[in-house]
């Protein structure tokens, strides 16, 4: 009884990988520190390796599924800033999509 047969068999495998698009910040999250989880939204975010918010990385970075990235929001000066999404076809930008405001503290009278 031969261990190997002698049949060939054809196996077509179809990848389709596309760099990342940003279209949104889905929550539309206004911050100053970090620490806010927030959610990004487009598309060929499959085998995401990085996210940033104006060139800083976030952390806890969470592919949802090939359109959605959750991802903790880095410290940053206040303004509006680039957001990133980097997989292994390249990078897409979503540009002035997150703003940073100050929050300003004031004590109760």
């Amino acid at each position: 009884m031969p261990l190997l047969s002698k049949s060939r068999h054809r196996v077509r495998l179809s990848l389709i990988w596309e760099s990342p698009r940003v279209s949104s910040n889905g929550s539309w999250c206004y911050t100053y520190s970090s620490g806010d989880t927030v959610t990004i939204d487009g598309t060929g975010f499959t085998g995401a390796s990085a996210v940033t918010f104006g060139g800083v990385p976030a952390t806890n970075v969470k592919l949802v599924n090939p359109t959605t990235i959750t991802a903790t929001v880095p410290t940053h000066a206040p303004g509006h800033v680039d957001v990133a999404v980097t997989n292994s076809i390249g990078t897409g930008f979503g540009s002035g999509l997150f703003k940073y405001v100050r929050l300003v503290y004031r004590p109760l009278p």
